[in-house]
């Protein structure tokens, strides 16, 4: 029996010419093909097209962009998972090698030396080796945890988003509470001075408190000087920046007081 087309279509262009198909509802934009049995001339599944709004097809590319994001994240993490027993794995390889190699260099060596060097480094060896094997275990166990703590972070991308938001909040945080800092005053305590006139017509500074030492400066007879200390017949001055020290022989003292 000829299949018979649905009024109004057109087989050549593929289109219907200005009238609606049967079962097409223009309020939900949806069409029943169920109803095109008859023109089939045989039973159809009921089967139901929709043609979507563009406020619909707006909704579905956001879904498609976090699905995808939330996809692409998931696979990092399904990576990471999946690496966790081989990480492991060649972490253990890596350390037990380099220990081996070393506990080996090191028996070698005892044997050059002497046989009883060689026995007394093997038993060494032997008690560093199973040393090695259980800190290789911990280590294994610590990269294993940081591994699926990493997973973790990669879990899906909500959980991604959060921990990136958060880690960022939290140093921003921080960041804004030390600039928000009030600068820290140092308090500089000046020791007493005691203040000194100099009873020679010209008194030498010299570098070191010692009467061959250079001489970087001179005072003039009357000149009042400040003394931060004294011992062993020099007194501590500070003359144009810089520390110096002359004789106490030749000064004399005026009186007390105390720098700010």
């Amino acid at each position: 029996m000829a299949n018979t087309l649905p009024p109004g279509f057109d087989p050549a262009t593929g289109r219907w010419n200005k009238v609606l198909p049967p079962g097409f509802d223009p309020r939900t934009g949806r069409l029943n093909l169920g109803n095109l049995s008859s023109f089939a001339g045989s039973t159809t599944r009921t089967t139901t097209t929709t043609y979507p709004s563009s406020r619909t097809s707006s909704s579905r590319r956001s879904r498609g962009l976090w699905g995808r994001f939330n996809d692409f994240i998931s696979g990092i993490g399904d990576w990471i998972g999946d690496s966790v027993e081989k990480l492991v794995e060649w972490t253990t390889y890596i350390v037990m090698g380099a220990a081996l190699i070393g506990l080996l260099i090191y028996v070698i060596s005892g044997f050059c030396d002497s046989f009883w060097t060689g026995v007394g480094h093997t038993v060494l060896a032997i008690i560093g080796g199973v040393i090695a094997y259980i800190g290789t275990i911990v280590i294994a166990y610590i990269v294993a945890i940081l591994v699926f703590a990493l997973r973790f972070c990669f879990y899906n991308a909500t959980i991604f988003l959060l921990i990136v938001f958060g880690l960022g909040g939290w140093m921003g945080y921080n960041w804004m509470k030390h600039a928000n800092d009030e600068p820290t005053v140092i308090e500089t305590v000046v020791n007493p001075t005691t203040r000194y006139r100099v009873t020679a017509r010209v008194l030498n500074i010299r570098a070191m408190p010692s009467s061959n030492a250079s001489v970087i400066g001179t005072y003039k007879q009357g000149d009042e000087i400040e003394v931060y200390a004294d011992s062993e017949g020099f007194a501590l001055v500070h003359y144009n920046g810089q520390e110096g020290y002359v004789s106490t022989s030749y000064i004399e003292k005026v009186e007390t007081t105390t720098t700010n």
